[in-house]
């Protein structure tokens, strides 16, 4: 291997090994005969021959550049000042000449079929690194801000302009600066993203820049809408909102999120609340409301309200978000930004993975199945611009509010079920909250004033959530074998509610109705629910009698599951 070897593989037309043992033959000699012979070789072979192709290649892309980049009056710099050489070998592959520090610097190489990542954020490149095009060929990132703070930096960074297309395949959503506070006022002044991604300077030397705009922006008026609302429906705790709240004001991000706390008629810990509307007073990513009392729906309803997100996801008041994952969510979020709805998954104060297994469920079937079976709110998040463009949460408020026990006790999983019956549901998203162990199925019951003696868990009250339920699945108009499908799911699932009931609270539970009992009237009220369905034509007499089949293998397997004692 060497020179004779890269002037062998060159006449075979083998050019971009050819060029890699040129480069390695030109790095490893000591002779200046031989590097001055190699770069003279690929002057002539490669860059002499193609000089009219990058000169008009320049023209296009500038003339692109100066259209439909924002430039802010940038010097491009004349072609015969650029500072660097394209080596094209192949159509999609260019290796890289430093005339000043006679160097190579690399290759860049733009595959016309590669899709890269999406990312909801920003990157920054400071000068005219080679390493931005792996970057930016293995991420689309939303906005590219490029700095070239001086003639030098311009000439490097716009010698790639010779490679044709570039700027159009790559750098078609880039703002360029002349300076750091130039670079600064724009995004201020225009509520970009601060980016978290850096390529030519340490990120340190940034820090005070950061902190300057991230101080101005939870100052001033959100001009950029949040892809995120982390929205907290609260009644009767103000020191745990507070304290969540706080918790969520140490991220460094402003635009990107908002911080939603609805007050749903609080009685006690008002100067809790008070705190948290002076907080939003002073900081703008903290949205507050306060509402007068009602029950746990319109709660849900009005935090939603109050959030101006493309996506909002639920919080409750004692649960935490982990800080270090916002990065993970927001890109998990912009992913599937898409889609109805999507479901975090939560850590419990046993380290347990709450919702590990819920994955991308895109049929109809799995999504609204899934949406019925994500009883806790925090880790649901709706697409907000679905929820606003279609008046989702107005309409399911006329339908059920005082009218539908289910809705009373469980409105978000219907407003998630409606969304994503039509534009799909993803599970897997990452593990964004700690969850406490305090109950919030307790909290939805003393909205009635009920005595927080567990009676959401009792049986009664779980069948008659079954009942409301059914008319909301009915109302969803899914096909009859996805209705029937659903409901069959769904009734199953409450033997399985029971058997956590009575695995937990066995000498309450036990006080009402024993295990074979409790099963004995599921399958009961089941085959009655089925009799009532059969005359509303949600099937025939062929599939009911399937159906009584199904349920009678659902009772048999559950009551031989005796639940003992946790």
């Amino acid at each position: 291997m060497g020179l004779q070897e890269a002037i062998s593989l060159f006449e075979q037309n083998k050019y971009i090994q050819a060029l890699n043992e040129f480069i390695s033959v030109y790095n490893c000699t000591q002779s200046e005969e031989i590097k001055n012979s190699i770069v003279t070789t690929i002057s002539d072979c490669f860059i002499i021959p193609n000089d009219k192709e990058f000169r008009e290649a320049y023209k296009e892309n500038t003339s692109f550049f100066k259209e439909n980049c924002n430039y802010m009056n940038c010097n491009i710099p004349q072609y015969d000042d650029l500072t660097m050489d394209m080596i094209p070998a192949s159509d999609n592959c260019f290796f890289v000449w430093n005339n000043n520090s006679e160097s190579f610097e690399g290759n860049i190489e733009l595959e016309e079929d590669k899709c890269p990542d999406d990312n909801y954020g920003t990157l920054l490149i400071y000068g005219g690194e080679i390493e931005l095009f792996d970057e930016i060929r293995a991420t689309k990132y939303r906005k590219i801000y490029v700095v070239l703070p001086d003639v030098e930096s311009r000439r490097r960074f716009f010698s790639y302009c010779k490679i044709p297309g570039l700027m159009e395949k790559c750098l078609d959503n880039c703002y360029f600066y002349e300076s750091l506070q130039q670079f600064e006022n724009h995004i201020v002044e225009n509520g970009l993203y601060i980016p978290r991604k850096v390529i030519g300077i340490e990120k340190e030397i940034l820090h005070d820049v950061f902190e300057r705009v991230h101080d101005i922006r939870i100052r001033k008026e959100k001009i950029t809408k949040p892809l995120i609302s982390i929205s907290i429906p609260s009644r009767n705790r103000g020191e745990a909102t507070l304290n969540n709240v706080n918790h969520l004001r140490k991220l460094q991000y402003d635009e990107e999120i908002e911080i939603v706390v609805s007050n749903n008629g609080s009685t006690v810990g008002l100067d809790k609340y008070e705190e948290i509307s002076r907080i939003a007073d002073e900081d703008s990513r903290v949205v507050y409301g306060s509402f007068p009392p009602a029950d746990f729906s319109a709660s849900i309803e009005q935090v939603v309200s109050l959030s101006n997100g493309e996506f909002v996801v639920l919080c409750a008041d004692e649960d935490r978000f982990y800080l270090e994952c916002i990065e993970d969510c927001l890109n998990f979020v912009f992913f599937n930004r898409g889609k109805g709805g999507i479901l975090f998954r939560l850590r419990n104060n046993k380290n347990i993975i709450l919702y590990d297994d819920y994955d991308n469920e895109n049929d109809v079937f799995n999504s609204v199945l899934s949406a019925f079976s994500t009883n806790y709110i925090t880790g649901i998040c709706f697409n907000n611009n679905l929820l606003k463009d279609n008046k989702i949460v107005e309409k399911l408020s006329a339908m059920y509010r005082g009218k539908n026990s289910y809705y009373a006790a469980y409105p978000h999983n219907t407003i998630l079920a409606y969304l994503v019956r039509g534009y799909g549901f993803v599970g897997k998203a990452p593990i964004a909250f700690l969850k406490y162990d305090v109950s919030e199925e307790i909290e939805r019951y003393s909205y009635e004033h009920a005595k927080a003696d567990y009676a959401y868990m009792k049986l009664d009250t779980r069948l008659a959530h079954l009942d409301a339920l059914m008319d909301i699945v009915l109302d969803l108009r899914l096909t009859s074998d996805i209705t029937i499908g659903i409901i069959v799911e769904l009734q199953d699932r409450v033997y399985k509610l029971m058997y956590g009931a009575y695995y937990t609270h066995m000498e309450d539970m036990v006080k009402e109705y024993t295990w074979d009992k409790c099963c004995e009237r599921i399958y009961l009220h089941n085959l009655e629910m089925w009799k009532a369905l059969r005359k509303k034509r949600v099937c025939n007499d062929e599939m009911s009698l399937k159906i009584e089949l199904v349920l009678k293998k659902y009772y048999d397997i559950h009551l031989r599951e005796h639940p003992s004692f946790a």
